[in-house]
């Protein structure tokens, strides 16, 4: 066969080849940059593991020191209970988000504000007062309005997140500790909201401790 005829296949047999691959790589389905993005929620997690230390108290934030919990464990706040015949409102809840401020930046301010003064702790060991916190994304009723239930124009949130705060070792004879549950939302703006917080009380007697069920007193 010619040597022309030959070289011709060979160079049709390339710019097919070629035209090949130069179609597919067009209409190839190019990958959305916005898919590596992360989500709010992923960018606080993401924020873990840190530490602060308050007045010589160090706290871990991480995902690992407390394990979540449902919110039927703690009495929402504030919260009331039935002494005697009375209705008493036990705790009066007065946290919020200041503008701009994340669920890390909320726990950091809040332990800020819940470690006990530096005279105070100094009457005590350092195994006494001790602090964790952990933070979780919220899939528990994921589906709540905002920015109020009663909202005509009220969406529900896609994301969320769960804060708790773990105290730990109190000196005191019935009552060994205290945990608060904060359960967070990100709004149409991209902002936070707290939406919900939960209380509960660790009891210890003689050879019994135990977490108490919401909205009751150690005994």
């Amino acid at each position: 066969m010619n040597k022309n005829i030959i070289l011709g296949i060979i160079i049709v047999l390339l710019i097919v080849v070629g035209g090949f691959i130069f179609w597919d790589d067009i209409f190839r389905e190019r990958p959305d940059l916005n898919d590596n993005e992360l989500t709010l929620v992923e960018e606080e997690l993401n924020k873990l593991s840190r530490e602060i230390t308050v007045r010589g108290r160090t706290v871990v934030l991480d995902s690992e020191a407390v394990e979540p919990e449902s919110r039927e464990e703690y009495a929402q706040l504030p919260y009331e209970i039935s002494i005697g015949n009375e209705q008493t409102q036990l705790i009066e809840a007065e946290f919020e988000l200041e503008p701009g401020e994340t669920p890390v930046e909320f726990v950091e301010r809040i332990l800020e504000q819940q470690i006990p003064p530096q005279d105070e702790l100094d009457a005590y060991s350092e195994e006494m007062f001790q602090y964790y916190a952990s933070f979780y994304s919220l899939d528990e009723d994921i589906l709540i309005d905002y920015p109020a239930s009663d909202h005509e124009d009220a969406e529900p949130a896609e994301e969320g997140l769960s804060a708790y705060i773990r105290a730990m070792n109190f000196p005191d004879d019935s009552v060994g500790g205290s945990e608060s549950r904060y359960d967070f939302i990100v709004s149409e703006d991209g902002s936070w909201i707290l939406v919900w917080i939960g209380e509960r009380t660790f009891c210890r007697r003689p050879g019994q401790e135990f977490w108490q069920p919401a909205d009751q007193l150690c005994p």
